[in-house]
């Protein structure tokens, strides 16, 4: 990630993400739909928007992407694309499980050309942005093509 510039695209994600409300499912509910329904250790979720979500806690609820709807995934999907670029620039050969995850759903998403999202033009760019840099990793080029299906 030679020439990424982790400001300009967190600035950039911020403005372009940031007209969301928080779902109705919380982070919680995420992990409890991942155990079966089984009930799970509480989490702390005292913060008020995505932008203020620990990292411990993407890591631990990225299951999320396997269970929230397409707006709910998009609510949280801008806390995910940050913490991954910054990953990149600050540990550029060890990834987060939670950067795995996404880069894993944003393959199987782009299959179908994210349809049912509905992101709007500058979404689609950090998006597409965020993926070329991707392909110049491969470790997250594997995870990206095991979500395509192989």
């Amino acid at each position: 990630m030679k020439n990424w510039n982790h400001d300009s695209f967190e600035k950039r994600v911020v403005d372009c993400f940031a007209a969301y409300e928080r779902p109705r499912h919380s982070l919680h509910d995420a992990l409890v739909m991942d155990n079966w329904g089984a009930e799970v250790p509480c989490l702390d979720e005292t913060w008020q928007d995505w932008q203020e979500i620990p990292k411990e806690l993407l890591d631990k609820c990225e299951c999320l992407f396997d269970y929230f709807s397409t707006d709910e995934i998009k609510y949280f999907l801008p806390a995910y694309l940050i913490n991954a670029s910054e990953e990149w620039v600050n540990t550029p050969q060890q990834f987060s499980s939670g950067s795995e995850s996404l880069i894993f759903h944003l393959g199987r998403w782009s299959r179908s050309d994210f349809k049912g999202f509905d992101f709007n033009e500058e979404q689609q760019r950090v998006i597409s942005e965020l993926l070329e840099e991707v392909k110049l990793n491969d470790e997250l080029l594997w995870w990206f093509r095991q979500g395509r299906g192989g």
